[in-house]
């Protein structure tokens, strides 16, 4: 057996010092763990929510009013508890997961009416194979999530307002939803104000005086269009959004 390392650091560095050094080992530690954490729980919302959300919630939900099998995949402790086959995954192995073997079509076939992609089952897995960080730690209200799920509810075309004020159908729609309110469009922003807003909302900063003067005066009928390809294009773009 190895000697400890205490006693040596100890004597290198004094009591008081070796009290300060395990403090910071300590609180890098916590760090640390609380940093994966975060990543986890990111991966889940970005990653295995949707799939959860789009192929499984139409059947195992509080939401749908349906829960086949009696099992619910809207909140940790229904896939914890899980249904008449007993709980849905088994944090670290998926391949003793039931959840991973119904998508695979292995035992029973889930979602029913076609196999879920290749890459949905991956991330499913993995998701599983890392433990299974679920944040949705309180019971879903059915009133509440109904009037949020979305994606659940059939597609309807409705008729687009007949409006003169507009030609777009979005814009259509906006112009008479202002009408009913009692209110009007705002007018016209000018060129300066455009690029402000612009700068802004992809770079996260005001744009240069250069650049300013230099779309005010461009006569281009496409200089809207070129200015909005230019900030696309710029590096700033993808470290505005990184920062998210």
């Amino acid at each position: 057996m190895s000697p400890s390392p205490f006693p040596l650091l100890k004597r290198r560095f004094g009591v008081s010092n070796w009290i300060l050094h395990l403090t910071v080992m300590i609180s890098f530690c916590v760090t640390a763990c609380q940093a994966e954490e975060a990543q986890s729980v990111e991966f889940f919302e970005r990653e295995v929510l949707p799939i959860l959300k789009s192929q499984c919630y139409g059947c195992h939900s509080h939401a749908s009013g349906t829960m086949e099998g009696q099992l619910a995949l809207d909140w940790k402790s229904g896939w914890e508890t899980g249904g008449e086959s007993g709980p849905a995954i088994v944090p670290g192995k998926p391949d003793e997961s039931l959840l991973i073997e119904a998508v695979r079509r292995e035992s029973f076939e889930m979602p029913p009416d076609a196999p879920l992609p290749e890459a949905e089952i991956e991330i499913l897995v993995q998701w599983i194979q890392n433990g299974a960080t679920d944040p949705r730690t309180v019971a879903p209200e059915k009133e509440t999530i109904s009037t949020d799920w979305w994606s659940l509810k059939p597609l309807q075309r409705p008729p687009v307002p007949e409006v003169e004020t507009a030609d777009h159908p979005v814009d259509r729609f906006v112009d008479a939803r202002l009408k009913e309110s009692g209110l009007s469009r705002s007018p016209r922003a000018d060129r300066r104000t455009l690029i402000r807003r612009l700068a802004y909302d992809l770079h996260g900063l005001p744009p240069t005086p250069e650049d300013v003067e230099s779309f005010a005066n461009d006569p281009s009928p496409l200089a809207w269009e070129h200015l909005i390809d230019e900030y696309l294009s710029s590096p700033r773009y993808g470290e505005r959004w990184a920062r998210h």
